[in-house]
């Protein structure tokens, strides 16, 4: 899976940063622990919690973005290309790389939410932050390539990765809200349904992300 060493080297570059791989860990707590607050308390100042298991999916699978982040911090598609590797292949190793540091983490702070709210509401959110988080990786991998830090600073680019997350991630917000108000089988089902379909444009945007920046970079636009 790895003859040419772009997995290793992404992993490595993580490991080998400030914080190493705890920093993984350490950014999905600090999201988890404090939905975890907001969630406990909030039922005192408002009369409806959002669905813990469906905000907390939510949320974390955003969070990923810093993953994808970390995987690519000493990269961009000029340096690659001094190299027999080709992007598509960088790019696989990216997505293999973030499956290994983003997924389990996410899921594991999933599991500790059913301990804390039960594990009802857990599973609606073990099933849905896969497929969002294969989401924002696919956007992100698109939108800006092998360096997600100038994202931030692109205009153009951040506003459609915005645009991009908030068409999927609102809804599921929403539904958070509105989760009590329908039955469980139904809220839960829409859920995953869009989940489910965010999870397939992430991979067809992933799909096509290696051929979009091996073009822009031999052609000198990127």
């Amino acid at each position: 899976l790895d003859r040419q060493g772009a997995l290793s080297k992404s992993l490595l570059d993580v490991a080998r940063s400030s914080g190493g791989l705890w920093k993984v860990v350490f950014s999905q707590g600090l999201v988890f622990g404090v939905l975890a607050v907001l969630l406990a308390y909030l039922p005192d100042v408002v009369p409806v919690r959002p669905q813990p298991g469906l905000t907390v999916a939510t949320i974390l699978a955003l969070g990923t973005f810093t993953t994808y982040n970390w995987l690519c911090q000493f990269d961009d598609e000029q340096f690659y290309l001094r190299y027999p590797v080709s992007l598509p292949t960088v790019f696989r190793a990216k997505l293999v790389g973030f499956g290994l540091l983003a997924l389990p983490v996410g899921l594991a702070y999933l599991v500790l939410g059913g301990v804390v709210f039960g594990y009802d509401p857990a599973l609606v959110g073990l099933a849905v932050f896969p497929p969002l988080a294969m989401y924002v990786f696919g956007v992100t991998a698109y939108a800006a390539g092998l360096e997600p830090t100038e994202l931030l600073f692109d205009t153009p680019t951040f506003a459609l990765f915005t645009l991009a997350m908030m068409a999927v991630l609102m809804p599921l917000v929403i539904l958070a809200i509105a989760y009590p108000l329908y039955p469980a089988w139904q809220a839960g089902g829409v859920a995953v349904t869009i989940g489910l379909l965010a999870g397939l444009v992430g991979v067809g945007l992933y799909t096509r992300a290696a051929p979009r920046w091996e073009r822009k970079a031999l052609s000198g636009t990127e």
